[in-house]
């Protein structure tokens, strides 16, 4: 196979799925895969800080890299979320420079009080009138691509979202309890976001006070400003922020069960992780975790709208002692990045 030089972005936080997504692209791919912003370059913008003057390193950026001709410098260009990016793959259709575009998820307005906001509305319109436009059109999951398909008759390959085996294998529990003194806890990776719906964690951690409950990435502060949950934090529920990647794996190794509670999902990393590591899984009979979990045969799925469902696949996943097991057989086999990459590989080349 031929070795391609790949442009793939972009790259701004360093915690979203689709960030890790490209740096799994980045450590797997046969092909010399170059993010876009760079390593240095995002260690740079982080001597911004945040907020204004982060704004503005990021927008220099974006103003300074087109005509710098480094992305003339690829034969691929690879997309993902950002309508930045997007665009500028677009511009470079002229040079006949193949254009990829992998489609996570999308915005609805039924998962937020308000309706979409107007910069979720401005990714959607990118998506759907731009990112279709690409040479090759790849979709994480297949209930993603059913609705491009259905509602906006765009057709996309499914390459699914991937973990990474090798990482999982080496996560240790130790290095979490000893930091922590936490074990057996029940686990929440995500932010304080509307779609994470992280208060139907914390009001399941109220009803089940003999057990811990862990959220990682999100503080009790993010919950309380934001009005996240309507009452009391339980005592039973310990907030831990923002983490690296390996750290957040070692707090999978040390868990009890993972459990999610998002509106949406495309295929989320952390939930084939934590399968990865034969931990017992709760989350959602919706989306991308549907898909994977296939109808209680690899995980406990429970109806978003029924707290008492939630309650009883938590109870169940606590027992449980083979369900995990078969998860790990089964991800390894269809969601390990050394699996998936040689599709996606595949399709840079041809």
């Amino acid at each position: 196979m031929d070795k391609l030089k790949v442009a793939i972005g972009s790259v701004f936080t360093e915690f979203d799925g689709p960030s890790q997504h490209i740096f799994a692209i980045k450590k797997f791919s046969n092909h010399k895969v170059q993010e876009v912003p760079s390593r240095l370059m995002r260690r740079v913008l982080l001597n911004y800080k945040t907020g204004e003057r982060w704004e503005r390193g990021v927008n220099l950026f974006r103003n300074l890299y087109p005509r710098s001709n480094l992305i003339k410098l690829n034969d691929v260009l690879h997309s993902h979320n950002d309508p930045w990016f997007i665009k500028l793959c677009s511009d470079m259709k002229s040079l006949n420079k193949k254009w990829i575009h992998t489609y996570h998820s999308m915005y609805f307005d039924q998962d937020y009080p308000d309706g979409c906001q107007d910069w979720q509305k401005e990714v959607n319109r990118s998506l759907i009138n731009e990112a279709s436009k690409a040479d090759i059109r790849i979709c994480i999951s297949h209930w993603l691509h059913d609705i491009l398909l259905e509602k906006y008759n765009i057709d996309t390959q499914v390459i699914p979202n991937a973990y990474d085996a090798g990482a999982c294998a080496i996560a240790n529990p130790d290095n979490f309890i000893k930091r922590f003194q936490i074990k057996d806890y029940a686990l929440f990776v995500g932010h304080y976001g509307h779609v994470k719906n992280p208060s139907l964690f914390i009001k399941l951690a109220s009803t089940m006070p003999d057990t811990q409950f862990v959220m990682i990435g999100l503080w009790a502060e993010d919950v309380i400003v934001r009005k996240r949950h309507p009452g009391p934090i339980p005592p039973n529920i310990h907030f831990l922020g923002h983490m690296s990647h390996s750290h957040v794996l070692d707090a999978i190794a040390a868990s009890k069960m993972l459990v999610m509670t998002s509106k949406r999902e495309g295929i989320p990393t952390v939930l084939l992780e934590a399968m990865g590591m034969a931990k017992n899984v709760v989350a959602p009979n919706h989306s991308g975790c549907k898909e994977v979990i296939q109808s209680n045969k690899y995980g406990f799925l429970f109806d978003l709208d029924s707290f008492e469902d939630l309650f009883e696949c938590t109870q169940k996943a606590l027992v449980s002692s083979n369900t995990g097991i078969k998860a790990r057989e089964m991800v390894k086999q269809i969601y390990s990045w050394e699996t998936v990459i040689k599709q996606l590989d595949s399709v840079y080349v041809n």
